[in-house]
């Protein structure tokens, strides 16, 4: 009952040795496609002019002390150096959205003479705006973008051109520059962990992709294969994720605090290090399940019992439940704390660790 995904074999992949291919043998048996789990994939927003339509929160705040009506097409704009792995971390950077409409949801074009103040600050780049291509009703409008109400939605991010490629999941309908793709639907949480995975990276890197940058195509994420498993069984993927997003937004914000407690700085960056290696180890399980259970280092089934949290809870609250939880898993007798320090005696595991060191 293999399933073989043999439209990932294009000629422009790479399979580096045999232990590499049987490692991709396992990533694809009986998975499905990541576009099949009810995702959209949209490229981020093209201005044809960065310099007039992008612009720093001096201007911003300009901008709107001048007309506080400017806000209704002011909005953050998050571009692909603002992409953390889980989290964004916003530059203070904002986009002029005169949005040329969406005909078929009947939204009409921005009209500019509504907004006098950015038709000021636009006509100064008049020269450049009026002979870019890619421009929409006049030359004030943004081209078209048939998706624009895709960013208001929950919504994964990354950059189209890295390095090391890290997926930020945003919930505050930021807008995105074109250095930038996103994916909104359905799962998104569960699909973030294994975006995020050091098993994702691996094979990306090692199997799917040539050289060591990854230049973002759609097929690539598209086609990539996902263990598919029941919606209650994503909870535990979906807990641990907010427990990270909520961490390393602490400590980001902490960062941003100079007279911060050092202690507690570290404390929170000790239980976000070890929830990814716990996400990790979730996903080294979906995809070598036989290969843990053989070695008895299964975590997913000691994980159904963990505590969520929500938009409801203060961050004080939010942060009490996941050191409890770090506490309880992190015991020296737990199966969990025991799975994540001594996984590489699995094969498959040590290959991959290796390969990304």
């Amino acid at each position: 009952n293999r399933k073989v995904f043999n439209n990932l074999s294009d000629s422009a992949w790479l399979i580096s040795n045999s232990k590499y291919n049987s490692i991709k043998l396992k990533i694809e048996e009986n998975n499905k496609p990541l576009k099949s789990f009810g995702v959209n994939f949209f490229r981020g927003i093209l201005t044809g002019y960065n310099k007039a339509f992008i612009i720093d929160k001096y201007t911003y705040d300009a901008l709107i002390r001048r007309d506080s009506n400017n806000s209704q097409i002011i909005k953050p704009l998050i571009k692909g150096k603002d992409i953390n792995k889980y989290i964004v971390k916003f530059s203070d950077t904002w986009i002029i959205n005169t949005h040329n409409g969406v005909r078929t949801k009947k939204i009409e074009p921005i009209n500019i003479n509504d907004y006098p103040t950015i038709k000021e600050h636009l006509d100064d780049f008049w020269n450049e705006i009026s002979r870019r291509g890619d421009k929409g009703l006049t030359p004030y409008n943004l081209r078209n973008c048939a998706y624009l109400d895709e960013f208001n939605k929950e919504k994964i991010i990354w950059q189209s051109i890295a390095k090391r490629i890290e997926f930020s999941f945003d919930e505050k309908q930021h807008i995105t520059d074109v250095t930038t793709f996103i994916m909104t639907g359905e799962n998104l949480k569960y699909l973030l962990a294994i975006l995020n995975s050091n098993l994702f990276e691996f094979a990306l890197l090692n199997i799917y992709l040539e050289g060591d940058t990854f230049k973002s195509k759609n097929k690539i994420m598209q086609e990539f294969p996902i263990p598919k498993i029941p919606t209650q069984d994503q909870k535990p993927f979906e807990t641990i994720v907010d427990y990270i997003i909520t961490l390393k937004s602490a400590i980001h914000n902490s960062s941003l605090i100079i007279h911060n407690s050092k202690d507690i700085h570290n404390s929170k960056e000790i239980h976000n290090s070890f929830f990814e290696a716990v996400i990790d180890t979730m996903v080294y399980e979906l995809y070598f399940e036989q290969e843990l259970k053989q070695a008895n280092k299964q975590v997913l089934k000691h994980l159904t019992g963990l505590k969520p949290i929500n938009d409801t809870m203060s961050k004080e609250e939010k942060l009490a439940i996941i050191q409890s939880e770090f506490e309880r898993l992190y015991h020296p007798e737990h199966p969990v704390r025991f799975a994540v320090e001594t996984l590489d005696s699995i094969e498959e595991v040590s290959i991959i660790k290796n390969a990304l060191r």
